[in-house]
């Protein structure tokens, strides 16, 4: 799981570069006003609404570089890492360092800054490889648990 999540972040770094250079103004806004519109919601959503937000947030992020093979490779991984980013989120204040990188990440992308926004981003997804052992373990056994559930008597 570690490669897939260092993947990712190897992806988005690329995008970011790409995006700093190609993205127009009004598509940087677009993504900020996305993202200001689902925090203003956040404390009504559950946990499984905030992984597809935050999925959503980093394709369209993704999707500024205006390259679809990027944007293609980027969806592809986000759906082999998404039970692993949900229980992810259970753990160290995921929503709330979610929500505040994000904005802090446009901030950087505004300024056309790639090296902030690398340093954001590197820094973001670093939270999950840096816990990336206990969600692993985690993760197994709430799957060893479903199955059990269901398992019939």
């Amino acid at each position: 799981m570690r490669s897939l999540f260092e993947v990712r972040s190897g992806l988005e770094a690329m995008a970011v570069r790409l995006a700093c250079a190609r993205a127009s103004a009004a598509a940087i806004d677009s993504l900020a006003a996305y993202w200001s519109g689902i925090k203003a919601i956040a404390r009504k959503l559950s946990i499984a609404e905030i992984v597809q937000h935050d999925e959503s947030f980093h394709e369209r992020l993704v999707a500024l570089a205006d390259n679809p093979e990027l944007t293609r490779l980027v969806k592809e991984t986000n759906a082999r890492i998404r039970f692993m980013r949900l229980v992810a989120m259970e753990f160290r204040n995921y929503r709330r360092i979610t929500f505040v990188d994000h904005l802090a990440i446009v901030e950087a992308l505004r300024r056309r800054d790639p090296a902030a926004r690398l340093t954001r981003l590197e820094r973001h997804i670093a939270v999950t490889l840096d816990d990336i052992e206990k969600i692993t373990k985690e993760t197994i056994a709430r799957i060893y648990m479903r199955k059990a559930e269901s398992a019939p008597e």
